[in-house]
């Protein structure tokens, strides 16, 4: 990615805006599927932190995309890859963290340490 033209940080904004939201999203959703009450600051602050590591994540496809596809042409697939990593985001870091302590018991045999 060279930046000599300057097409690209519109592109890079706005793939972070799409995966920042599609992080809140996902934080919505699972607060609302948890039904648990809590202060209104710790939601928000959930859902900034949700948001930011969505856009991470989103970051890192289109960086990937670009990778693979060899052009920095925007395209709707591109978008979409984009949105639902930024969904996933925060949901994906919470799995791949199960699957670090789920590995970490067995190689310690059950001890928490």
């Amino acid at each position: 990615m060279d930046f000599e033209n300057w097409r690209e940080i519109p592109i890079l904004i706005y793939i972070l805006l799409l995966a920042f939201l599609g992080g809140i999203v996902a934080s919505i959703d699972e607060q609302r599927k948890d039904g648990k009450t809590i202060p209104l600051y710790t939601r928000f602050f959930t859902m900034l932190i949700n948001g930011v590591v969505s856009g991470f994540a989103g970051m890192m496809m289109y960086f990937l995309y670009t990778f693979i596809v060899q052009s920095n042409e925007p395209t709707p697939f591109m978008f979409f890859l984009v949105g639902v990593t930024g969904w996933l985001g925060g949901g994906a870091m919470s799995f791949f963290i199960a699957i670090w302590k789920a590995f970490i018991q067995t190689q310690t045999k059950g001890d928490d340490k």
